[in-house]
């Protein structure tokens, strides 16, 4: 599984979305996520992949910090004006944006952590493209015109050849979860 930084992507968003107000407004009031996100994140970030977790956290701070920080400083002052709110809600919908990412990678990092549910879901994928190849398999008898049975005969062989891919898959972790169960007894 290929690992996408996802706080990149949330600070790309968030610089795209303040550069954008910046434009629009014709405001230079709208960068100031970038100054007090996106720029700290990069110089406070630690490089490597093994440090991805940490990383996330420390945006996620100082997403928190900075939303408070505005929210604060505007109920104190007393001085909330329309440019202070679409700052604000711009650094909330690219939080919420960077949450629903992460919590979708947890969820697609636990079930491959967990071999019964990744057996489960690729049982129903075979099931799926058998379908799908039965379907093409009809479908060809049905044909008269060479040149379109030409093409459903490749496309029913890359379909047969991703079948056996998966199949094959499917049994080492099955192999691996029967490991793991003679391993607890």
């Amino acid at each position: 599984m290929r690992k996408i930084d996802i706080a990149s992507k949330t600070i790309t968003l968030l610089t795209a979305l303040s550069v954008i107000y910046a434009a629009l407004e014709s405001n230079i009031l709208f960068v100031a996520p970038i100054l007090t996100l996106a720029i700290p994140y990069t110089f406070m970030k630690e490089k490597g992949l093994e440090h991805y977790t940490q990383n996330k956290r420390i945006l996620n701070n100082l997403f928190l910090f900075n939303i408070l920080s505005f929210m604060i400083v505007s109920m104190i002052s007393n001085h909330m004006n329309q440019t202070i709110f679409d700052i604000v809600v711009n650094m909330i919908v690219s939080y919420a944006y960077f949450k629903v990412i992460w919590a979708i990678e947890n969820k697609q990092i636990n079930a491959y952590k967990n071999p019964e549910v990744l057996c489960k879901k690729l049982e129903d994928k075979i099931q799926v493209l058998e379908a799908m190849r039965e379907k093409l398999e009809t479908d060809m008898e049905s044909i008269d015109n060479e040149k379109a049975k030409s093409s459903l005969e490749t496309k029913l062989m890359a379909l047969n050849q991703k079948i056996l891919q998966d199949k094959s898959q499917l049994e080492i972790i099955k192999i691996k979860i029967e490991t793991q169960k003679n391993n607890i007894k």
